[in-house]
């Protein structure tokens, strides 16, 4: 659509007015998957999901006829926009709370493989394609119909039942889990949900987050490290995009190769958050990937004078990918754990929030580096110094490996207080977990 010299703004606009959408989506979808829960949510998602898409595709082809319709495709960005952030973290929700403690990390370990494999696929089916936005946008879109054939197979978590007082649905479920694992549920088990009925919690939304100052500043830390991986990973991803071209080889080739270094970073992820925690991991890979980004702001200096130098800019970037991969992993799986069941969706949509509006600045601050000749620090330097902030505040956030995590919003505000800020977790490894759904509380 000729998007160049006065309309070069229309690309990172495209890319922003999507977060947006994802931003106001998960506002006011996140609180409803604490009240009706992530399963009807997740369901009645789906439909919204494939309009949505519906909705960009037509919106995309009314672009094709008139770029006139720039401000139609920018509505219809918006409404695609509005059911990533919630479609992408209800399986996963209800994925770690129907497993075991010790699989909570491979489940989101399997999400991201199944997000990454996506983005590997993408720049396959455009280079098949012969770059024909039109015809890739609808091969694209296709697949989201796909998940009308397996939604139905997703039980409801047994925990929010449990904490929402419904111990005949609960015990329906749980019944059903047994019977796939070829176990019993215990005889005693409708009493101790009944147990369970009488302490239910009343759950208000986003305010419920600031009912304890250490469930406030857990919340505060997670939204900042929320905040810093996505931006941090967008930033990276927006680069990469909208400077692929420039790079030397196919550019299809190019987009794969730095999809597909996703995949080794989420198995780094999950092997070394089981085996370091996630604390100490996270800010590992955060401080690696800080001593990288200034190494590229020494880099780009040269690139204007030096052809060579563009190729060792583009190993640093793969490599600064690499490690906040790691990173993002590390966040998104504290995120899931750190909150409790009843408000597990609310907090998770906080972060998500966060991290999507200032997410939305990225593509601005990468055209920012690529319209300033002579300033294409300024990108690498920012991303550094989020760095350096992102590796402050996952030092201040409790660890969750081998911990009992809060079941109830009475176990958010205390937990990780007594936690010694030198505590290292594989030098524990006889310590057991703590399944928390056979806890009984009086």
């Amino acid at each position: 659509e000729n998007w160049v010299c006065d309309k070069e703004t229309y690309v990172p606009n495209t890319l922003s007015f999507t977060k947006i959408g994802e931003v106001i989506g998960t506002l006011i979808i996140g609180q409803l998957g604490d009240t009706v829960h992530v399963h009807y949510i997740f369901h009645a998602y789906l439909h919204a999901y494939v309009s949505s898409y519906k909705s960009l595709t037509l919106g995309r082809c009314v672009a094709i006829v008139s770029a006139n319709h720039y401000f139609i495709f920018l509505v219809a960005c918006i409404l695609a926009g509005l059911h990533n952030g919630v479609v992408f973290q209800a399986p996963l929700i209800i994925g770690m709370e129907i497993s075991s403690v010790r699989l909570r990390a491979q489940i989101a370990l399997l999400q991201c493989v199944g997000w990454t494999s996506g983005m590997c696929l993408m720049p396959m089916i455009a280079w098949i394609t012969g770059g024909n936005w039109k015809l890739f946008t609808l091969i694209t879109s296709l697949p989201c119909a796909a998940v009308f054939i397996v939604y139905r197979t997703f039980p409801e978590s047994p925990r929010w039942l449990a904490t929402r007082g419904k111990t005949r649905q609960c015990l329906q479920v749980l019944n059903q889990i047994a019977r796939v694992n070829g176990t019993a549920v215990p005889e005693n088990a409708m009493e101790v949900l009944q147990n369970l009925k009488g302490n239910r919690e009343k759950v208000y939304g986003l305010a419920s987050l600031c009912s304890s100052k250490q469930l406030l500043r857990n919340t505060a830390l997670i939204c900042t490290l929320r905040w810093y991986s996505c931006t941090l990973v967008q930033l990276v991803s927006f680069s990469i995009i909208l400077n692929v071209a420039n790079m030397s080889g196919n550019p299809f080739i190019n987009m794969f190769l730095q999809a597909i270094v996703e995949l080794p970073a989420y198995l780094v992820g999950k092997l070394v958050c089981d085996k370091y925690g996630r604390r100490w991991s996270e800010a590992g890979a955060i401080l690696v990937s800080a001593a990288f980004q200034f190494i590229c702001i020494a880099v780009v200096l040269d690139i204007h004078t030096n052809s060579g130098q563009k190729e060792y800019n583009s190993i640093l970037v793969l490599i600064v990918k690499f490690c906040i991969t790691v990173a993002a992993y590390c966040a998104y799986l504290r995120c899931m754990e750190i909150y409790p069941t009843c408000l597990r969706q609310t907090g998770t949509s906080a972060a998500v929030l966060v991290s999507m509006g200032f997410g939305s600045l990225g593509p601005y601050i990468v055209f920012l580096g690529d319209s300033i000749r002579y300033e294409v620090r300024y990108p690498y330097g920012i991303l550094g110094s989020l760095c350096i902030l992102g590796t402050i505040c996952s030092l201040l956030m409790p660890e969750t490996l081998n911990q009992k995590l809060p079941e109830t919003l009475q176990d958010s505000a205390h937990f990780g207080k007594n936690q010694e800020f030198w505590n290292f977790p594989w030098k524990s490894r006889n310590q057991k977990y703590v399944p928390t759904a056979t806890v009984k509380r009086n």
